[in-house]
Protein backbone atom coordinates (compact mmCIF):
# COMPACT_ATOMS: atom_id res chain seq x y z
CA UNK A 1 0.00 0.00 0.00
CA UNK A 2 1.10 3.40 -0.74
CA UNK A 3 2.78 5.50 2.36
CA UNK A 4 0.65 8.51 1.13
CA UNK A 5 -2.47 6.34 2.49
CA UNK A 6 -0.71 4.57 5.81
CA UNK A 7 -0.16 8.12 7.20
CA UNK A 8 -1.04 8.67 10.52
CA UNK A 9 -3.79 10.82 9.93
CA UNK A 10 -5.53 8.84 7.69
CA UNK A 11 -5.26 5.96 10.13
CA UNK A 12 -7.02 8.02 12.92
CA UNK A 13 -9.25 9.47 10.45
CA UNK A 14 -10.46 5.65 9.98
CA UNK A 15 -10.17 4.35 13.04
CA UNK A 16 -12.51 7.29 13.96
CA UNK A 17 -14.35 6.45 11.91
CA UNK A 18 -14.87 2.91 11.95
CA UNK A 19 -16.09 4.36 16.27
CA UNK A 20 -18.50 6.23 15.41
CA UNK A 21 -20.31 3.75 13.36
CA UNK A 22 -20.11 1.12 15.88
CA UNK A 23 -21.68 3.94 18.24
CA UNK A 24 -24.43 4.49 15.69
CA UNK A 25 -25.07 0.58 15.49
CA UNK A 26 -24.98 0.60 19.65
CA UNK A 27 -27.10 3.37 19.51
CA UNK A 28 -29.61 1.76 17.10
CA UNK A 29 -29.22 -1.33 19.04
CA UNK A 30 -30.56 0.58 22.50
CA UNK A 31 -33.25 2.20 20.63
CA UNK A 32 -34.45 -1.45 19.45
CA UNK A 33 -34.33 -2.37 23.02
CA UNK A 34 -36.09 0.35 24.43
CA UNK A 35 -39.10 -1.82 25.68
CA UNK A 36 -36.95 -4.96 26.40
CA UNK A 37 -37.13 -5.47 30.33
CA UNK A 38 -33.74 -5.92 31.94
CA UNK A 39 -32.07 -4.35 28.90
CA UNK A 40 -29.31 -1.78 29.82
CA UNK A 41 -28.29 0.65 27.36
CA UNK A 42 -24.80 0.25 25.50
CA UNK A 43 -22.11 2.76 25.11
CA UNK A 44 -18.94 3.17 23.09
CA UNK A 45 -15.56 4.70 24.17
CA UNK A 46 -12.74 4.59 21.33
CA UNK A 47 -11.75 8.20 21.70
CA UNK A 48 -9.52 7.69 24.72
CA UNK A 49 -7.53 5.24 23.20
CA UNK A 50 -7.35 7.59 20.15
CA UNK A 51 -6.25 9.73 22.09
CA UNK A 52 -3.47 8.23 23.77
CA UNK A 53 -2.25 6.42 20.32
CA UNK A 54 -1.82 9.87 18.55
CA UNK A 55 -0.15 11.22 21.58
CA UNK A 56 2.46 8.41 20.96
CA UNK A 57 2.87 8.81 17.92
CA UNK A 58 6.01 9.42 15.91
CA UNK A 59 4.99 11.45 13.10
CA UNK A 60 4.25 9.65 9.99
CA UNK A 61 6.20 6.58 11.05
CA UNK A 62 4.56 3.04 9.82
CA UNK A 63 4.83 1.81 13.42
CA UNK A 64 2.80 4.00 15.05
CA UNK A 65 -0.39 4.13 12.44
CA UNK A 66 -0.20 -0.17 13.37
CA UNK A 67 0.11 1.57 16.93
CA UNK A 68 -3.24 3.25 15.54
CA UNK A 69 -4.54 0.42 13.88
CA UNK A 70 -4.39 -1.93 16.68
CA UNK A 71 -7.20 0.10 18.24
CA UNK A 72 -9.97 -1.97 18.55
CA UNK A 73 -13.40 0.30 19.51
CA UNK A 74 -15.73 -2.25 21.67
CA UNK A 75 -19.45 -1.43 22.94
CA UNK A 76 -19.60 -2.24 27.23
CA UNK A 77 -23.08 -2.22 29.01
CA UNK A 78 -23.88 1.14 30.40
CA UNK A 79 -23.60 0.90 34.52
CA UNK A 80 -26.52 3.68 33.95
CA UNK A 81 -29.53 2.60 37.02
CA UNK A 82 -32.60 1.30 35.71
CA UNK A 83 -35.31 3.64 34.66
CA UNK A 84 -38.41 1.90 35.07
CA UNK A 85 -39.78 -0.97 36.70
CA UNK A 86 -38.76 -3.80 34.60
CA UNK A 87 -35.33 -2.63 35.17
CA UNK A 88 -34.78 -1.06 31.70
CA UNK A 89 -32.19 1.45 31.46
CA UNK A 90 -32.65 3.39 27.97
CA UNK A 91 -33.56 6.74 28.06
CA UNK A 92 -34.66 7.27 24.67
CA UNK A 93 -33.85 11.19 25.08
CA UNK A 94 -30.32 10.52 26.02
CA UNK A 95 -30.33 7.81 22.73
CA UNK A 96 -31.89 10.82 20.43
CA UNK A 97 -28.85 13.33 21.60
CA UNK A 98 -25.94 10.30 21.32
CA UNK A 99 -27.32 9.68 17.94
CA UNK A 100 -27.34 12.76 16.34
CA UNK A 101 -23.87 14.07 17.99
CA UNK A 102 -22.57 10.26 16.26
CA UNK A 103 -24.30 11.47 13.25
CA UNK A 104 -23.32 14.71 12.65
CA UNK A 105 -18.94 13.33 14.06
CA UNK A 106 -19.75 10.74 11.36
CA UNK A 107 -20.17 13.31 8.60
CA UNK A 108 -17.71 15.42 9.88
CA UNK A 109 -14.93 12.83 9.85
CA UNK A 110 -16.16 11.87 5.80
CA UNK A 111 -15.59 15.20 5.03
CA UNK A 112 -12.14 15.56 6.50
CA UNK A 113 -10.74 11.84 5.08
CA UNK A 114 -12.59 13.41 1.95
CA UNK A 115 -9.84 16.59 2.16
CA UNK A 116 -7.31 14.60 3.00
CA UNK A 117 -7.47 12.20 0.43
CA UNK A 118 -8.05 15.27 -2.72
CA UNK A 119 -4.96 16.72 -0.98
CA UNK A 120 -2.20 13.95 -1.24
CA UNK A 121 -4.06 13.39 -4.73
CA UNK A 122 -3.09 16.61 -5.67
CA UNK A 123 0.43 15.97 -4.09
CA UNK A 124 0.43 13.05 -6.16
CA UNK A 125 -0.17 14.23 -9.28
CA UNK A 126 1.98 16.98 -9.10
CA UNK A 127 4.81 14.80 -8.01
CA UNK A 128 4.08 12.75 -11.27
CA UNK A 129 4.71 15.99 -13.34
Amino acid sequence: MSSYLTDNTVSALSKALQGQALRQRTVANNLANVDTPGYRPQRVDFEAQLRHALASADGDNPASSAVIDAIRPQASTSSSPALRRDGNAVDLETEMVELAESSTHYNALIRLLSKKLQMLKSVATEGGK
